[in-house]
């Protein structure tokens, strides 16, 4: 599985290279690999993430793409394998917050479509499957005040 891991992601990265990548192929491949993740356990969940934010600095659409999957994922998971991804999920809400600023402010908000998706799915996590979100837009609004001036700029 690794071995088909390593290859779905080399040619994520070598499609993210070319100029104007298929939005559809690359969200596909995505999905694949947060699949692959979430089953595999919450090791390669945590490992999945780093990976997504390693790539955000040269890669921001990606990078996105990486997180809003791994977080959609987590929402559909059958119980025991969603709490086991939100515990290892949770902690890394600033992470993805993180990532989610900095694309709002890359190349002039090319990334708009894509950072409002991840922050979606990042902010409806339910870490308690009871109706809780690990941010409420509140706690947003007071902690990264940034995003929602950028998107007020956008």
């Amino acid at each position: 599985q690794s071995q088909l891991t390593s290859a779905i992601f080399g040619k994520l990265q070598q499609l993210a290279s070319q100029p104007s990548p298929t939005a559809v192929v690359v969200k596909r491949l995505c999905l694949v690999l947060a699949v692959g993740a979430s089953l595999t356990g919450t090791d390669a969940a945590v490992s999945y993430l780093t990976e997504a934010m390693a790539l955000a600095p040269s890669q921001p659409l990606i990078a996105l793409g990486l997180l809003s999957a791994l977080a959609e994922e987590a929402e559909a998971a059958e119980r025991v394998r969603r709490q086991a991804l939100m515990a290892a999920l949770a902690p890394r809400i600033n992470d993805a917050l993180s990532v989610i600023e900095a694309a709002l402010g890359y190349n002039q908000g090319q990334a708009l479509p894509e950072a409002l998706q991840c922050l979606q799915a990042w902010l409806k996590l339910d870490p308690t499957g009871a109706g809780s979100t690990l941010m409420s837009t509140g706690q947003l609004y007071a902690n990264r005040h940034s995003i929602f001036q950028s998107l007020l700029a956008a």
